[in-house]
C-alpha cells in the first residue's frame, strides 16, 4: 500500500516539474556509460521546439560522441544510419518514424532486448545485421496512451523509457 502511494507521489511531483528539469533528469543517465537505455518523448506539438532544444542541450552535457537528425527516414535510410554511427547517441527529431513503412523494423531491432536483456540485430533486407550499441533518443507528437494502445507500437516500444511532457 505505501509502495503505491509513494510511486503516485512521485509520478505527481514529476509531473509538476518544468519540461527542462524533467528531460535533464531522464537523460542524465546517458552519463553512464554501462547502461543500455533508449528514450522516447512525448511532446505536444506547440511544445515541440523547445522539448528539441531542452534534449539537445542534455544531450551535449553528457560529453559523448551525438549526432542530432531531423530527416524523415525510410526503411533503408534509417538502417544505414543506424550502421554508419553505431555507438553514438542519435537524436532522431522527426516524429513519430514508425509510421513509415519498414522503419517500424528498423526500429524494433535497434530498440528491443531479448528476454535474457540481450539486444535484437538490426536488420534490413539483403544487408548483414549488426547489433547497435548506441542511444536513441526519439520524438512524438502523440498522446502517450495513443502509442501503447496500438498493439504494434507497444510491442515495439515495450524496452524503452517512454516519457509525456
Amino acid at each position: 500500500m505505501n509502495e503505491k502511494i509513494g510511486l503516485k507521489q512521485y509520478r505527481e511531483e514529476f509531473e509538476a516539474l518544468p519540461l527542462e528539469w524533467k528531460i535533464s533528469h531522464i537523460l542524465s543517465k546517458l552519463k553512464f556509460p554501462f547502461m543500455r537505455h533508449n528514450y522516447l518523448f512525448c511532446s505536444v506539438a506547440d511544445e515541440r521546439q523547445r522539448t528539441c532544444a531542452e534534449i539537445e542541450k542534455s544531450i551535449k552535457e553528457c560529453n559523448k560522441s551525438y549526432l542530432i537528425s531531423a530527416d524523415t527516414f525510410t526503411a533503408k535510410t534509417l538502417y544505414n544510419y543506424l550502421r554508419d554511427n553505431n555507438g553514438k547517441i542519435l537524436f532522431l527529431s522527426s516524429p513519430d518514424l514508425w509510421w513509415v513503412a519498414g522503419v517500424s523494423d528498423v526500429l524494433c531491432g535497434a530498440l528491443n532486448t531479448t528476454p535474457a536483456g540481450k539486444p535484437w540485430s538490426v536488420g534490413y533486407p539483403g544487408e548483414q545485421t549488426f547489433i547497435f550499441t548506441g542511444v536513441l533518443i526519439l520524438l512524438s507528437n502523440q498522446p502517450l496512451k495513443m502509442l501503447t494502445s496500438n498493439h504494434r507500437l507497444k510491442y515495439m516500444l515495450r524496452d524503452i523509457g517512454v516519457t509525456q511532457l
